[in-house]
């Protein structure tokens, strides 16, 4: 089936575009009448009437955009509570290992005490850095996923997707 909205191909039994995030709905069948013979065509049209909902309750564009509010916490939280739709567990997992991983060294850096001296001074840089790496990480995925984007992060959505396929 295909998404009236992107063009973009998804599963038959999808309700759901997984690229832009509109609700699907089965093509109509119409008829064309000419003057020889009526035509038959197929027709896709944009069912809005029923949104698509995850076992959470959310549509899954904003279940994905929320995974990523609050880090690993959210991540953690829709992991838990999602078990069936595969776009929100990929986000949820992704939101853990990205920001699991860059919340280290910014934990170990400001656990420094302030020393002064041109060292403590790069690692005041590199932390701050590290931050605004996180935040433009955030932003940008949480814009993604409201999007309807599985987008992967080059080693954190890898190991993302490797274990949502374990289940």
């Amino acid at each position: 089936m295909y998404c009236n909205q992107c063009g973009a191909e998804n599963k038959d039994a999808s309700k759901f575009c997984r690229k832009c995030g509109v609700p699907l709905s089965k093509p109509k069948e119409t008829t064309i009448a000419t003057q020889t013979q009526p035509i038959t065509t197929t027709t896709k049209s944009a069912d809005t009437t029923t949104p698509v909902t995850t076992t959470n309750g959310l549509q899954p564009n904003v279940a994905g955009l929320l995974s990523y509010a609050l880090g690993c916490l959210t991540g953690i939280i829709f992991l838990l509570i999602e078990k069936k739709d595969e776009f929100v567990r990929f986000h949820a997992w992704q939101s853990i290992i990205t920001f699991g991983i860059l919340s280290i060294p910014l934990i170990i850096l400001n656990s420094i005490p302030p020393l002064g001296g041109l060292i403590y001074q790069s690692l005041i840089v590199i932390y701050w850095m590290i931050f605004v790496l996180a935040l433009v990480l955030w932003v940008f995925l949480m814009f993604k996923a409201y999007r309807g984007e599985a987008y992967k992060l080059p080693v954190a959505g890898e190991i993302a997707k490797r274990l949502l396929e374990r289940g």
